[in-house]
């Protein structure tokens, strides 16, 4: 709790919203002797630090309505567009066809949000739901929106079992390493390319062969990905690790730079010159 990397990060916690330090109830500045005026200055300090919780307990109720609402709106879009037809999958088709690309992109939302308990309902200071004063209407629930829970767990289905038709067998780390390094590559060389003409390779000089490095704009940005770059289009980065490994990113969530630039002096890949697959 003392530790300073501890406290940064969780500085709302220990300090107000003006930067003082929360004061708990007999932090008195007298000691155990304090006089009145302390304990008067204490009762002052203690009623500003729970009007602030209550600020920010607010704050935080408001935010939590204002995403259910933008969630509320995401459902909205399929039940009554995409799937208000009574279609099984996003692209239309059978049932039984089983879900396409389009479905994998779009449920992972949905399927997340669905799957935890809690998220989705409001609740009140005591932790309990009030779905009991609020409209069918304004809550998120397969009674609202059944198209959708419906297609989540038509999707759910379909994944288990694809996972009972496969019965894949057990490797170890190193048989797995083994095996990736002696295959081919899936993408054939006229199918990947530096577009030299893209904004980001004429602002950084970027072609194929540079040295970059690659990391996400979310978060898990601490660890950085560098290799030299084999593909940058519209859509995705190619980078080939020392070891011979390809790595797909897609453009949208990662920040693609020059070694150099991101402070990295990059040595050549071992056998950098060779033909690539050899």
């Amino acid at each position: 709790m003392r530790d300073p990397a501890f406290r940064r990060d969780r500085r709302d916690f220990f300090f107000a919203r003006d930067g003082a330090p929360r004061r708990r109830q007999g932090d008195g500045d007298g000691g155990d002797g304090g006089g009145g005026g302390d304990d008067a200055q204490d009762d002052g300090a203690e009623g500003g630090e729970v009007g602030a919780e209550a600020e920010a307990e607010a704050e935080a109720a408001a935010q939590r309505a204002e995403a259910l609402h933008a969630v509320k709106a995401a459902f909205d879009l399929l039940e009554h567009t995409l799937l208000a037809d009574g279609r099984a999958w996003v692209l239309g088709g059978a049932a039984d066809a089983g879900p396409t690309l389009a479905d994998i992109e779009a449920v992972w939302p949905f399927h997340w949000m669905t799957g935890i308990p809690g998220m989705l309902s409001d609740v009140d200071d005591n932790g309990d739901s009030t779905a009991t004063t609020t409209s069918t209407a304004q809550q998120i629930s397969s009674a609202a929106f059944p198209r959708v829970y419906a297609w989540v767990a038509r999707f759910q289905a379909a994944v288990g079992a694809a996972k009972e038709r496969v019965r894949a067998g057990r490797v170890s780390g190193e048989e797995a390493a083994r095996i990736l390094l002696r295959s081919g590559f899936l993408e054939r060389e006229e199918e990947v390319g530096v577009d030299e003409t893209e904004p980001l390779a004429r602002a950084c000089g970027l072609r194929r062969g540079s040295w970059v490095e690659v990391w996400p704009t979310d978060y898990g940005a601490a660890h950085r990905d560098r290799g030299r770059l084999v593909g940058l289009g519209p859509d995705e980065v190619v980078w080939e690790t020392d070891a011979g490994v390809r790595v797909h990113a897609p453009r949208l969530g990662f920040r693609v730079r020059p070694a150099a630039v991101a402070g990295v002096v990059a040595a050549p890949a071992a056998g950098e010159g060779k033909e690539e697959g050899a």
